[in-house]
């Protein structure tokens, strides 16, 4: 092929003018003939023997193929439609006109659904038939657009234009990640290293793959390869280049560095951290990055600050540190959560004191930093370095780490405190009480998200949403849908529909052709699953002519509703099935200005139900039928409180749907379903849980999840209520339900029932589960639950302790803001002591990990919420500590007890919490001095009962 751009082209530059000399007509049956019997190679013979205004006149026709293709039924023969995709992929470049049409040719969404695996060689020499002088803008506007939709054919055009033009690697994300990809497929005999030194565009590209996060978690995943395949290890091939000296050694450990020093997710960063190791950096090397490896200490991941610290620990000890990095790191890991890397700067600056003798006073007041954090057992350990050096020190070093320990004793708890005021000669007794710490700010609802003002600007939120979906194909990463950002495209539709429908098409057709719609939604067939399915649906609704209503028909049936998979869930169930009568409505015109019932009008999803009746006024006074599932969606988005004067309005209603919802306003919404606990297997101590397999704790131990009754009866004949409603076997729908089809839209169901938030928890606490074993997601409706209504019970509080316990620590972000809200609002409406049972039989049944809980708590104290955890622990520490309710005196206790304990201790301190916890004492009274009988002993003394 490299003689074929050159030559090709060449040939092309004589073609500008209309040659055909007595030549039959170039058509696009001419075309298809000649690939029947040629192959595509010949149809790009044949249009090479015209000249470049006969190709162009035949461009209109091949957008209208194009266009009837893709209207054609997608059960119809699919062999012949894809060998058509592709013939009109490759002879649209050698017919458009201009750089920037033949690269919106090439990657249409259309297109790229099945076909010849590899036309890039027929594309190629497509290509070459253009003017030469098109083909560099072409490389680079297909680079460009490799961002968003990178497939190996787009790439592979891309790099072949590239490398036989001399242009150099192109750039973009995109580009970079085809290189990576094309090596990783082609490195199945050969070595990546091999393969990357053998390719020109290695310097330049190696740095470029520190650019794009995703490529951080795709080197990563080559470690679980290096046995079974250990030439496809990314990080032992950049080793291995930087050893050839293709890429300078220090220009990569320069950029590995600064890599790590921007952070991102954990999968990415630990992927670059895998480079870092590899290369395996010397003391020398270390040396001349100290400020560098400073700067990670701070706010850098886990393993990645721990590796930091190391390395500069080491150089300390070799006498290469001054006492003011020692301190800086000091003061940068004090201030860290994890208490691992906390234990070991304090053995690094017990030694540094001693070393550094004569700037012993600045590192040990550095010491005070961890005071910050509010951990009772820090700031205890703290308190051991204070008192082994500071009476050694001379007075002036003294009085500097005096004025540190006085400063602090305001925000110190028990013992720690008292500790404090021995060390500065003072009488503990003669002190003003602590501080009851941290006090929650007042729970402030969140004001409404602003109308969408016009089609231009609902034309680019449905792009947006669109391009976040396929984004989420395209890059593996788990980006929820916003329900928000759903809710608001649902209301600017029907409105601009009814307002001006004319505009409407006109600002979504490009979105319509843009992201296929039409395809998209025909290619589902009868099945539905996303939200994203249905905003295609409800943009094709808008802009589909109406003599092509086929596809709409098949997609909904005769009866107008969508057909589900037996795995789709309840509440996806209910979601969609609003979604889809939306695009009903939108196909409808004239039905686009009936009023829309289930408006929300609070931030929490709830409608106004003054604006309710008003609409079913309107219908009535129209003589026409609510949408069914408008309706119902309307009634379960009611609020908890609805005043008398819209209640005596209502039941003036006269038609059904006003007599049913009458019914259910005077009811004051929807009467709660009965919620329980599926039966959870009996506890049994904790060691030992690690051993079973995941499988095994999902369906062997019958897993915590909640049952849901049915709907009311006032619901039962509804179409949302019944599927939002019905989950009498939890463990049967978990094991049908096809989660990764639905994780992205797990909000969302918050919205369906604002104010019977256990309703939608019972159902989340299924995705919530799998989340505590893997990072499917789904915990960023717990929030949204939280500022939500309605009763909390079991299935709020599983999947509120499934939140706390999950794999990710995102997930578990989302669970602490929503513990904090809850204790925020401090309405009645929760119990954190029956959240803490629920924990404890969970933790005990191996479905959450401590050491995970322990996180998320740290979380959530940090942020100030001590009474709601001292709540929780006094629910959940009796069925942990050996001796109390659950775990056999004399157990060895998990790793995390200790952790747990400490918490406990620091929350009754700030409290001034009092009262027995069942197996405490007798735990506190062993022998032995473990982190759990070390914080035991102490909580045992903050609730006023010393230890001996």
């Amino acid at each position: 092929m490299s003689d074929t751009i050159h030559t090709t082209a060449t040939t092309a530059m004589t073609k500008t003018t209309d040659t055909s000399g007595g030549r039959p007509e170039l058509t696009w049956e001419a075309l298809q003939e000649a690939a029947r019997t040629s192959g595509i190679g010949g149809a790009v013979a044949l249009i090479g023997q015209y000249g470049e205004t006969e190709r162009r006149a035949l461009a209109p026709v091949l957008k209208a193929a194009a266009k009837d293709l893709r209207q054609e039924p997608w059960d119809s023969d699919w062999q012949r439609r894809a060998k058509r995709r592709t013939l009109l992929k490759v002879c649209g470049a050698a017919c458009l006109g201009g750089p920037a049409g033949i690269v919106q040719w090439l990657l249409r969404a259309d297109f790229r659904w099945g076909g010849q695996s590899n036309p890039r060689k027929h594309i190629a020499a497509a290509l070459a038939l253009r003017p030469a002088e098109w083909l560099p803008d072409i490389a680079e506007r297909l680079a460009g657009r490799l961002g968003d939709t990178t497939t190996t054919e787009d790439w592979q055009v891309v790099d072949d234009l590239c490398r036989e033009l001399g242009l150099g690697p192109a750039e973009g994300d995109g580009y970079t990640i085809g290189w990576l990809t094309a090596l990783e497929r082609d490195s199945a005999n050969d070595s990546l290293a091999y393969k990357m030194t053998a390719d020109p565009y290695t310097p330049v590209m190696v740095p470029r793959l520190f650019t794009a996060d995703v490529l951080g978690r795709r080197i990563g995943a080559t470690s679980s390869w290096e046995e079974t395949h250990p030439g496809r290890s990314w990080p032992k091939a950049l080793r291995a280049v930087s050893d050839a000296g293709l890429v300078p050694r220090g220009s990569l450990l320069d950029t590995v560095l600064s890599r790590l020093l921007r952070g991102g997710p954990a999968p990415d960063v630990r992927g670059f951290l895998g480079v870092l190791l590899a290369l395996d950096m010397t003391d020398d090397e270390a040396a001349e990055r100290t400020g560098v490896l400073l700067r990670l200490l701070p706010d850098a991941l886990g393993v990645v600050a721990a590796l930091a610290q190391a390395k500069l620990r080491r150089l300390d000890e070799a006498g290469r540190l001054t006492a003011e990095q020692v301190a800086e790191a000091t003061r940068s890991v004090l201030f860290r959560p994890e208490k691992k890397l906390v234990r070991t700067q304090f053995t690094w600056l017990d030694k540094a004191v001693r070393q550094h003798a004569d700037h012993a006073g600045e590192l040990l007041a550095a010491a005070a930093t961890v005071f910050a954090q509010g951990d009772g057992e820090m700031d205890e350990r703290a308190m051991k370095s204070f008192a082994k050096h500071l009476p050694k020190l001379a007075e002036p070093q003294a009085m500097h780490v005096r004025a540190e320990l006085r400063a602090a004793l305001d925000t110190l708890g028990e013992p720690a405190r008292s500790q404090a005021a021995d060390l500065l000669g003072e009488d503990p007794s003669a002190m003003p009480p602590e501080d009851d710490g941290f006090v929650l700010p007042p729970f402030v609802p969140r004001e409404l998200p602003p109308e969408i003002g016009s089609a231009a600007e609902l034309a680019e939120e449905i792009a947006a949403l669109l391009s976040a979906a396929r984004s989420r194909g395209w890059s593996g990463a788990d980006v929820p849908v916003d329900p928000w950002a759903l809710e608001r495209v649902v209301d600017a539709l029907l409105r601009e529909s009814a307002r001006d429908r004319e505009a409407l098409v006109s600002a979504l057709a490009p979105v319509a052709e843009r992201y296929e719609v039409t395809a998209r939604v025909t290619w589902r067939g009868s099945a539905v699953f996303e939200t994203e399915d249905s905003v295609h649906a409800m943009v094709a609704a808008v802009c589909q002519e109406e003599e092509r209503k086929g596809w709409f028909r098949r997609l909904l049936g005769d009866d107008g509703t969508p057909a589900f998979d037996k795995s789709t869930v309840g509440p996806q169930r209910a979601l969609l099935s609003r979604l889809y009568e939306v695009a009903r409505r939108l196909r409808t015109p004239h039905a686009s200005g009936d009023p829309y019932l289930a408006r929300p009008a609070t931030a929490s999803g709830c409608v106004d139900p003054a604006a309710l009746v008003d609409g079913l006024e309107e219908y009535e006074a129209a003589g026409r039928v609510p949408w069914p599932c408008d309706l119902e969606q309307a009634l379960l988005r009611l609020p908890r409180d609805i005043d008398p004067d819209v209640v005596a309005r209502a039941d003036k209603l006269g038609s059904k749907a006003g007599k049913w919802a009458a019914e259910v306003l005077a009811a004051g919404g929807m009467a709660a379903p009965d919620i329980s606990l599926y039966p959870l297997p009996r506890p049994r101590p904790l060691r030992g849980t690690e051993d079973a397999t995941w499988s095994e704790r999902q369906y062997a131990d019958a897993r915590g999840l909640a049952v849901i009754a049915g709907a009311p009866a006032a619901f039962e004949n509804g179409v949302l209520a019944p599927a939002l409603c019905a989950l009498a076997n939890p463990v049967e729908a978990n094991r049908a339900a096809d989660w990764w089809t639905c994780q992205d839209d797990v909000a969302s169901w918050a919205l369906l029932a604002p104010a019977h938030r256990d309703v939608v928890a019972a159902w989340a606490v299924m995705p919530l589960a799998l989340a505590a074993e893997n990072d499917s997601g789904g915990a960023e409706i717990l929030p949204l639950l939280a500022e939500a209504d309605g009763p909390i019970g079991p299935g709020m509080r599983l999947a509120l302790a499934y939140g706390l316990g999950a794999r990710t620590p995102e997930d578990r972000a989302y669970a602490a803001d929503a513990y904090l809200t809850l204790a925020a609002r401090d309405d009645g409406t929760w119990d954190a002591f029956e959240l803490g049972r629920t924990l404890a039989g969970l933790i005990h049944t191996g479905l959450v990990k401590p050491n995970r809980l322990a996180d998320s708590l740290k979380q959530v104290v940090g942020a100030g919420a001590y009474a709601a955890t001292w709540q929780l622990m006094t629910g959940l520490l009796p069925e942990l500590i050996p001796g109390g309710d659950c775990v056999p005196a004399g157990t060895r206790p998990n790793a995390v007890l200790g952790d747990l304990l400490g918490l406990a201790a620091d929350c009754a301190s700030r409290t001034h919490g009092s009262g027995t916890v069942a197996g405490l004492a007798q735990f506190a009274a062993a022998k032995g001095s473990s982190r759990a009988v070390t914080a035991a002993r102490r909580l045992h003394q903050v609730l006023g009962a010393p230890t001996a």
